[in-house]
């Protein structure tokens, strides 16, 4: 009877870890929204319709730092993305830290292609963002894991965070 309740208990506690791995959210890794509205750069013109863009933010999270990335990037055939680095991106850095579904950030601008004289997102900010399942929600838009950058391009971004932080 005794062996009965330890193998129950035992069987019970093994589960319950099951569903605390299971729950475990993993943020690191790179990050694009679900639903990616792909345009044609001039409609109508033949030649010029095959060219495809889209803008939007990219997220990157390695340990408790990510880079947020707004661009204007391009399919790269197949399922890939060209990360638009240059010229026109805005680069914010910052950290995080998981609180339960909650990712509790702060982060700043720190590198705009316009720099505007009056634009308050150069400051400090904090927000909050959901985790659901494998789905995170920031500004109401849906983002999943993606890892089809190339490397090159993602690491010369946090490259420049770094460096902007050293000036500051």
């Amino acid at each position: 009877m005794l062996r009965r309740m330890f193998f129950v208990l035992f069987v019970i506690y093994s589960c319950s870890g099951a569903k605390e791995k299971k729950r475990k959210i993993q943020l690191e890794g790179s990050w694009v929204p679900v639903n990616i509205e792909w345009k044609s750069a001039v409609m109508g013109d033949p030649e010029l319709d095959k060219i495809k863009y889209s803008s939007f933010y990219t997220f990157s999270f390695k340990d408790s730092e990510f880079i947020l990335i707004g661009s204007t990037n391009a399919p790269n055939g197949g399922d890939s993305i060209i990360l638009a680095s240059e010229p026109g991106y805005t680069l914010f850095s910052g950290s995080w830290e998981m609180q339960d579904s909650l990712v509790l950030t702060k982060f700043e601008k720190v590198y705009s292609f316009l720099d505007l004289p009056d634009d308050r997102l150069f400051r400090e900010r904090r927000d909050t963002f959901v985790v659901r399942g494998d789905r995170l929600l920031f500004n109401n838009e849906t983002y999943k894991p993606f890892n089809k950058f190339d490397t090159s391009i993602l690491n010369s971004f946090w490259v420049k965070a770094k460096e902007a932080e050293q000036v500051k």
